[in-house]
């Protein structure tokens, strides 16, 4: 706008103030020229209204004067005659236009002033042809990226921004942008822009993976089969950590495997094992009352393909009664021996396949009695005994020898056999009926097996868990490419230093993720959940899952262990008797523990909502704020809930019975897994930290 005070007028105004007059002479000194409404921008057919004033020195309006009001370009406007407040013209061209008008001919005394106007027919038409909502991508050839197409068309230059970047758009529209992808749910914006106008928006989110793995069971089910869905790390501290088992006071904790095995020597009858009497003859009565094992220790070694037990009693006690003839008299064998016994075996371990049985082969078995002594009340049969090449001797040693021997060849193959059968069968035939009563009832299936068991020298034995997980029911997304795998790689995850180490791949909960999906848990009928505020307002709500949950690791800076994220979620309404439609992405953060045997994980409370209005109709109705109210009241706590309880995974440890069917005294025996680090994600591979304790109550 310009204004512009003559020399004339000053000279006017200075003439009156020498004259002393009382009435100045209005002098136009300012024109002004406004438009009704204000606006950014219009459009064609629009009227406007142009109101012009001439003012003077004393900026009161000078109603006798007046000045015509050009159009510039010349057809932009429609001159429509005057209107109550001014001049009113119908706008005809999209385009700049320029309203102007001048007082005082061309002279030194003209003043002017102008109004420009941007017309536009709209914001720009905004067309994107892939990816489309929901799809699941990844890399194609030599192209990694997210490749964003489509077209823009508008009266003036368009810009397209996708995820705020500029796009390369052709003399025809097209464009093309490429974005850096993550694994898992990512969102795109995609922006056109004349600069003027509110721009046209469209939003999606697209699934992304490296590749992705076939979604059906070994039994034809939604689900996923993994030939490696889990792993085993049993190191050389799970076997031995050459803290001996020494106290007999209840509780018994065990920490090793050779806690356990020291624990169930000690608690076996070893009396039973020996013949009753042992000797029964004219000249030789020899009956074993008791046996006890005093300062037993185990130790287990790891060995290529087997592991290798050391045991030793360093008290051996022999409680004996009898008779025994020496030089023509019957001598009371009361009383007993002491010993130290020391022995080794080797036990071969492994699994070469799934269809192969576990081999747990005891290889070899030596039994040495490093000394023994006589602890008989009568002196003479003390004496006797000492002799190594005599009768009494050489019998008892030689029973103790075989009774110890069937004990270490029945009780340690049995307790690896039943440390390996329980690791093989503890995934077998799981159930899990998932009902919130909000979300379809899902009943989950999930079954595992050991596919491998290898031991290794100074390590100790690795195991590769086979794994199908699934649902009890039908597909309702049959044209899926599967489920996203984050990462297709044979590294080792594991650490060498810990006891226990167990390996789970993030692709066995995203594949219970798409089987829940899979199976139609996001499908929903919300209208009975709608709050009562706004059933007048609301009166259908419908929410559907475009693409399957997909469980990430953490970014740098998110404070969980892993990310849980529900993309292209869509709402379609009915907003005031019209139908409505917004897209929403939740995601939130994942803690994760180990709590009763079950790998637990905890979903944050409040998820972080983004939610988008799928149509220019959408975008006038529900605000994001009220949706995602709704969203936090009628959908989250259940879905929370559901995937929760659909990702608790039973650990696999051995059950107790076939540890305690070894000795009856150790009914109540319990085994778990202790945790030792928080949880770590190398690779996709979720790795768990701990030993395997037992209480003995």
């Amino acid at each position: 706008m310009t204004m512009r005070t003559t020399s004339t007028a000053f000279v006017l105004l200075a003439l009156a103030a020498l004259l002393g007059c009382s009435n100045s002479v209005p002098v136009p000194t300012t024109l002004l020229l406004s438009i009704a409404p204000m606006r950014a921008a219009y459009r064609t057919g629009e009227t406007v209204q142009l109101t012009l004033v001439i003012l003077d020195q004393d900026d009161q309006p000078i109603t006798e004067e007046t000045a015509d009001i050009v159009v510039s370009p010349a057809g932009a406007a429609t001159d429509m005659g005057a209107g109550p407040m001014g001049q009113r013209f119908a706008l005809t061209n999209p385009g700049f236009v320029t309203f102007s008008a001048c007082w005082g001919g061309h002279s030194e005394d003209e003043l002017c002033d102008q109004v420009r106007i941007l017309v536009d027919d709209g914001s720009p038409m905004l067309e994107v042809s892939e990816p489309l909502p929901g799809a699941e991508l990844g890399p194609e050839g030599e192209v990694t990226d997210i490749v964003v197409r489509g077209s823009v068309a508008d009266m003036r230059m368009s810009r397209v921004f996708v995820n705020g970047t500029l796009a390369d758009v052709d003399d025809l529209g097209r464009f093309e942008a490429h974005v850096e992808p993550r694994f898992g749910v990512n969102h795109l914006v995609i922006a056109a822009s004349d600069g003027v106008v509110s721009p046209t928006t469209t939003e999606m989110d697209v699934l992304w993976a490296p590749s992705y793995a076939r979604a059906r069971t070994s039994w034809g089910a939604p689900g996923v089969s993994l030939p490696a869905g889990a792993a085993l790390d049993l190191g050389a501290g799970f076997f031995d950590d050459r803290v001996p088992l020494v106290s007999t006071e209840r509780p018994v904790v065990t920490e090793d495997l050779a806690d356990l095995a020291t624990l169930i020597i000690r608690s076996v009858d070893a009396t039973s094992l020996l013949p009753d009497p042992v000797v029964d003859s004219s000249n030789f009565v020899l009956r074993v009352t008791d046996v006890r094992l005093e300062g037993l220790s185990v130790e287990i070694s790891p060995e290529d393909g087997a592991l290798d037990l050391f045991l030793r009693v360093a008290d051996l006690q022999v409680d004996t009664e009898g008779q025994l003839r020496i030089e023509s008299t019957m001598r009371s064998l009361d009383g007993g021996i002491g010993a130290a016994v020391a022995a080794y075996v080797r036990v071969r371990v492994g699994r070469t396949s799934l269809a192969a049985p576990i081999d747990v082969t005891l290889e070899e078995i030596d039994v040495a009695l490093e000394r023994a002594e006589g602890r008989f009340t009568d002196p003479q049969v003390n004496a006797v005994f000492a002799l190594a090449s005599g009768l009494l001797r050489t019998t008892l040693e030689t029973q103790l020898r075989s009774a110890m021997t069937d004990l270490l060849a029945d009780a340690i193959p049995d307790l690896l056999r039943g440390l390996f059968v329980g690791l093989d069968t503890a995934l077998n035939g799981q159930e899990l009926v998932l009902d919130t009563g909000v979300f379809p009832a899902i009943t989950l299936l999930i079954d595992g097996q050991l596919a491998t068991l290898t031991s290794i020298h100074g390590r100790g034995i690795t195991g590769v868990l086979q794994i199908d997980a699934g649902i009890d029911g039908e597909s309702i997304h049959p044209d899926s490419r599967g489920v996203a795998l984050a990462a297709e790689t044979d590294v080792d995850p594991f650490f060498r230093s810990a006891r226990l180490q167990l390996g789970i791949r993030l692709a066995l909960l995203n594949g219970l993720l798409h089987a829940l999906w899979d199976g139609g848990l996001l499908e929903v009928d919300a209208t009975a959940l709608l709050p009562s505020s706004i059933g007048g307002i609301v009166s259908a709500a419908v929410i559907s899952g475009r693409m399957s949950p997909v469980i990430r690791a953490g970014a740098p800076g998110e404070e969980h262990d892993l990310m849980l994220s529900v993309g292209q979620l869509e709402l379609d309404a009915v907003y005031t008797g019209s139908p409505v439609r917004y897209g929403m992405t939740l995601e939130a953060g994942i803690d994760v523990d180990v709590v009763d045997n079950r790998l637990s994980l905890t979903i944050a409370e409040v998820p972080f909502i983004r939610v988008w209005a799928m149509d220019l109709a959408s975008e006038r109705a529900l605000s994001s704020d009220a949706l995602r109210s709704l969203l936090l009241s009628m959908l989250w706590p259940s879905l929370r809930a559901s995937l929760a309880d659909g990702l608790s995974l039973e650990l696999p440890i051995p059950a107790p019975d076939a540890l305690t069917s070894l000795a009856p005294s150790l009914a109540g025996l319990s085994l778990s897994i202790s945790m030792t680090e928080r949880i770590g994600l190398r690779d996709d591979t979720l790795v768990v930290e701990g030993s395997l304790r037992g209480v003995l109550p």
